[in-house]
């Protein structure tokens, strides 16, 4: 029974398995988050904070998830729908452990609607160690990401068509839409 309940565990913190196989059977309060993650070194992990608005800061929930080895990632994440924050994200430093929080930039928060796959950005992590840290990026890449995920989850995309989620409104995707360029 131990062991069961260890594996569950696992299960529930690797999202590698979960990107394999994106769930079709999401709540109604649920939406996908595209985790798309572009990795110079090993992240060991990386904490969403649900807050409890887009304009209240106050977190009623954390998610975990990790590790992550260098190189891209391209991950669907089952999320309850609601506003989000990048808080912080751990990379070891010579066998050190080092955490960068950000849980007060806004352009690091997101909304995830229930029923959609919701796509933030792009969470660039730089190879090189810096004096305060390591470089991180949060950017829009939409345009580029998005045949990838046509051709890797068009069955997820038809039930939960993408959205963009991050904090500053996608133009190009808009108009994209408008001439037909993907489902909305």
């Amino acid at each position: 029974m131990v062991k069961i309940g260890l594996i569950l565990t696992l299960l529930s913190f690797s999202p590698s398995l979960l990107a394999d196989q994106p769930d079709s059977e999401l709540s109604g309060k649920q939406g996908y988050l595209v985790l798309d993650l572009d990795l110079g070194r090993r992240v060991s992990e990386i904490v969403f904070a649900k807050r409890r608005s887009a304009r209240n800061n106050r977190i009623t929930s954390k998610r975990m998830f990790g590790p992550f080895e260098k190189g891209r990632h391209l991950l669907f994440l089952p999320l309850d729908k609601g506003s989000y924050q990048l808080m912080t994200v751990s990379s070891p430093h010579y066998d050190l452990p080092y955490k960068q929080n950000y849980g007060r930039k806004k352009r690091l928060s997101f909304q995830i609607k229930p029923g959609r796959t919701n796509y933030f950005g792009k969470i660039i992590v730089g190879e090189e160690r810096l004096t305060y840290g390591f470089y991180i990026n949060v950017v829009n890449r939409l345009a580029g990401t998005l045949h990838e995920l046509q051709e890797q989850y068009t069955e997820e995309l038809d039930l939960y068509p993408i959205h963009y989620a991050g904090v500053l409104e996608d133009l190009f995707y808009r108009e994209f839409l408008q001439i037909g360029g993907a489902k909305k």
